[in-house]
């Protein structure tokens, strides 16, 4: 039938491929380093890039009668079953080459070697990009753009099934980090990765070889997505950054955390705003120049664990729970008088007064801290008490405290459920939003004690307002 003049697709088999793209030789230097101490009489090096070198000129002369006129169906077929065969041979020797990295050495002789190797060959799946893609990887330096959407698994839930050598971020445990660095290695210098990836990327501290790793590579553009009123994909309860890094001059861009209701989705993208932000550990989600300058003033304090006593007390103790974050969390000197696993306590030296530092930890300030820095769900002591504050013993801080306490608990809503395993079970709420002109009487204390201007006094009141003083319910107990 006639073609009615378009172009013909060229075959896309040797385009897209399959295998473990974390096990195998990403880059010739990869395969270099397997060779590192190790006495290569037989020149087995020298082979394997004589026949990379031989499918790189096979694939270039498969892929000149692809492209061509299109007549010579008999010469394309030859030539593809020929980079076909040559392609499939240099994965075995490169497959034989890496299986010796994980104690299996190879023996063309016995059938019991050749058993373990392909054994090994279908629980790994190595896939060998150097080799796959020489074109693009070897000859041009590496791919121009790289885009994905990588796996959110733990690494401890694979590692029986198939183990990783070599990454620098092996020990954020997590599959998403390995994908992003084996695309780095195999990307072009000075060009585009972009990845769809948790929000605990921005600041668990178990992401910190990641977030350096990307960081320090050039132009770095993060924007931040919760999962209410709506989620990025429909059905998924999952916190999401999407970060574009061009490999360049550093520079860090941020965006506050993104929420918007289901109707808003189609003007999201259109509407994000980039602020230049901060990097000390971790990525704070910043949307204007002024948080920059809250950052600065809040960042020169110390961090509340230095008030932090080994010794339990009594009396001057904090308590709080790690569970239940949504937009409010609550600090009490009291307790919850329930029982909750969640529920924890800590104790404060004598010199230092807990109702202050409940004060502090109650603020729209630490909720700013908070919600800027770290991942919106988890709330571990880490998080908690490396919040900055140079205490002073100020008297309007404490008996705010106990206002604020007072008020949290005579707006608690209780609530009775029926549960199949416990029965009949009594909890309650805290409306904390209903506390809110106390919590602000707070932050202008505060104001006083960072250098805050009033227009960032203004800001850090009306933080999150929208979302804050909404309808949703703030913390079960």
């Amino acid at each position: 039938k006639p073609n009615l003049g378009l172009e013909p697709l060229p075959d896309v088999d040797f385009n897209i491929r399959a295998g473990n793209t974390l096990v195998g030789f990403a880059t010739e230097k990869e395969l270099d380093d397997s060779f590192a101490g190790v006495m290569d009489f037989d020149d087995d090096k020298g082979k394997l890039k004589e026949k990379c070198d031989i499918v790189a000129r096979t694939f270039k002369h498969y892929k000149a009668i692809q492209l061509g006129d299109g007549d010579d169906y008999a010469g394309f077929k030859q030539a593809k079953v020929e980079l076909t065969r040559r392609l499939a041979e240099l994965n075995h020797q490169l497959n034989i080459r890496l299986a010796k990295q994980y104690g299996i050495d190879y023996d063309p002789k016995s059938e019991k070697s050749q058993n373990l190797l392909q054994s090994w060959c279908r629980q790994y799946q190595p896939f060998h990009w150097f080799a796959e893609f020489y074109e693009i990887v070897q000859a041009k330096g590496g791919f121009d753009v790289i885009i994905g959407n990588p796996p959110y698994v733990e690494y401890s839930k694979v590692k029986k099934e198939y183990q990783i050598k070599d990454y620098k971020t092996e020990k954020c445990g997590n599959l998403y980090a390995y994908v992003i660095e084996r695309s780095m290695n195999i990307l072009r210098g000075n060009n585009n990765i972009g990845m769809i990836i948790p929000l605990t990327f921005i600041a668990n501290n178990n992401m910190s070889e990641l977030r350096k790793f990307l960081t320090k590579a050039g132009n770095f553009f993060c924007s931040s997505y919760e999962i209410r009123p709506s989620a990025l994909f429909d059905g998924v309860e999952q916190r999401l950054t999407i970060f574009i890094l061009r490999q360049s001059i550093n520079h860090l861009y941020s965006t506050s955390i993104q929420r918007w209701a289901s109707e808003q989705r189609k003007d999201l993208f259109s509407l994000i705003h980039y602020a230049p932000t901060s990097y000390n550990e971790t990525i704070w989600r910043f949307s204007s120049f002024i948080e920059n300058d809250i950052y600065v003033k809040f960042s020169g304090q110390k961090a509340i664990n230095s008030y932090i006593s080994i010794r339990k007390t009594k009396q001057n103790n904090l308590h709080y729970r790690t569970a239940g974050v949504r937009y409010w969390i609550i600090f009490l000197n009291e307790g919850f008088n329930s029982d909750s696993l969640s529920n924890k306590i800590v104790s404060f030296d004598d010199k230092y007064s807990s109702k202050e530092l409940m004060s502090i930890l109650n603020s729209n300030l630490f909720w700013w801290y908070y919600s800027t820095n770290y991942d919106m769900f988890n709330l571990k002591d880490y998080m908690i008490f490396s919040f900055k504050y140079d205490i002073h013993n100020d008297i309007r801080l404490i008996k705010i405290s106990d206002t604020l306490e007072k008020d949290l608990n005579k707006n608690k809503q209780f609530l009775i459920t029926n549960s199949k395993t416990r029965g009949t079970v009594e909890s309650y709420i805290f409306l904390k939003k209903k506390s809110k002109p106390i919590i602000d009487e707070i932050d202008k204390v505060l104001a006083e004690h960072y250098g805050f201007t009033e227009e960032e006094l203004d800001f850090i009141i009306n933080y999150d307002i929208k979302y804050r003083m909404g309808k949703e319910l703030e913390e079960d107990v």
